[in-house]
């Protein structure tokens, strides 16, 4: 059940969400878990009142202000990204020692203000896995956030798993566990019950409390330098993952492709995000990845070849065939040049036990530093770094020497490097 809708009807994934999601909502009424919600705990950071919801715009002003004083808040949003080609932002949780609050943009109210905020470098901003949130704030103001600090990411610095979901964090830093009941609820309907509220502010409402102990721990340990630009560099990032002419990199499975099969990969996506954004609807809702690869591996010439592409829906065919045909043309017409992995793939067993050998010198060293190695890159990046290095390229723009890496494991590439040849 792949198939796209045709106008006016919903595609059946953004159907079945739906339903889950009203379900979860009426759960959410029950009078069982309107009376499930567990006293706040007193602890040092934690605000323990009620969330204010914000509804008027003496309540925004005062909340602004009080941002600005603090100089440093927790932001959180509620979204449903299944629907449109925008997320749709539905909730925004605001969080200080003193106070937390909810703003409600269905509601009416212009979040872009608080979105300001988070983009202002004079006052930091607390999130925890915060790129989709930090995504919607750069998409709505234009500006990269700045002076964030992303609790998930700081974890993998200070002796803790990277990525760590905020319950996991919060029981591990406050003891507190958190009731995680409402996580693909509609947050579109209204009202919101008292459940749902208190399941949104408590989003926030500890990160205070959890970035000052991981704050202590990294100051103790000489690493809050390094969080800082990983932080920045996440946001610093959001520029090209919002960029339509390179969303064919983030397309899964373009590993596999040749240097043809890029190029045209290239055109159908970006034809895609621009059908999408016409549809309103999320470009992988319209066309999935695989099928584009699927496409991009064997560009279609004719009617016939496109419609004999393996789940690609019938009503895209319908209305977007020529934009598709022409779209892979112009890919196949492109110059071929080389590939990053063509450049230099694992050729063999010994390949692979090289960059095996690399990775886990890598891992030894950051499992030393209290750093977890996911947060310092991937086996892929090791292999990358191995075989520019052998084919003698310049390897200090790899990933794995950039920044702060280059200061916490670049003496160990070097020794790995050294090793293996």
């Amino acid at each position: 059940m792949n198939r796209p809708s045709r106008p006016g009807k919903p595609h059946p994934t953004v159907a079945w969400r739906s339903r889950l999601r009203k379900a979860s909502h009426d759960a959410a009424h029950h009078p069982e878990a309107e009376s499930g919600t567990e006293a706040i705990p007193d602890l040092p950071g934690v605000f323990r009142g009620r969330a204010t919801v914000v509804s008027d715009e003496s309540q925004m002003t005062q909340m602004l202000e009080a941002l600005q004083a603090a100089g440093t808040f927790a932001f959180d949003t509620e979204f449903i990204g299944e629907a449109s080609y925008r997320p749709q932002t539905c909730l925004v949780q605001i969080a200080t020692s003193d106070a937390v609050w909810l703003v409600d943009p269905i509601a009416g109210f212009d979040i872009e203000p608080v979105f300001r905020l988070v983009a202002d470098p004079n006052i930091r901003t607390l999130v925890h896995a915060g790129e989709q949130d930090l995504d919607q704030v750069y998409r709505l103001t234009g500006t990269i956030p700045a002076n964030v600090f992303d609790t998930q990411i700081a974890a993998g610095f200070a002796s803790l798993s990277y990525p760590a979901s905020l319950a996991k964090l919060v029981l591990e830093l406050s003891g507190v566990k958190l009731h995680k009941g409402f996580t693909f609820t509609d947050w579109t309907l209204r009202p919101l019950s008292n459940a749902q509220l208190r399941y949104a502010a408590d989003d926030v409402r500890y990160l205070p409390l959890v970035a000052s102990r991981l704050d202590e721990q990294l100051r103790e340990a000489g690493r809050d330098g390094w969080v800082n630009q990983e932080c920045q560099a996440r946001c610093d990032a959001l520029r090209d993952a919002c960029d339509p002419n390179l969303a064919w990199q983030r397309v899964r499975g373009v590993g596999s492709l040749e240097a043809r099969g890029v190029n045209v990969l290239k055109e159908l996506v970006l034809w895609r995000d621009a059908a999408a954004r016409e549809a309103d609807v999320p470009p992988r809702t319209m066309v999935k990845d695989e099928c584009l690869v699927d496409l991009s591996k064997r560009p279609p010439k004719t009617m016939d070849q496109l419609k004999n592409v393996k789940h690609l829906p019938r009503p895209v065919i319908e209305q977007h065939a020529n934009a598709i045909l022409e779209a892979a043309r112009r890919g196949v017409t492109v110059p071929v040049g080389r590939t990053k992995d063509e450049e230099g793939e694992e050729q063999g067993l010994s390949d692979k036990f090289r960059i095996d050998a690399v990775w886990a010198k890598i891992q030894s060293v950051c499992f030393a530093f209290g750093l977890d190695p996911a947060v310092v890159g991937s086996r892929q990046d090791a292999g990358d770094l191995l075989r520019a290095h052998d084919a003698g390229r310049s390897i200090h723009d790899n990933a794995l020497l950039v920044g702060w890496r280059s200061r916490a494991i670049g003496d160990a590439i070097k020794e790995a490097l050294d090793s293996v040849n």
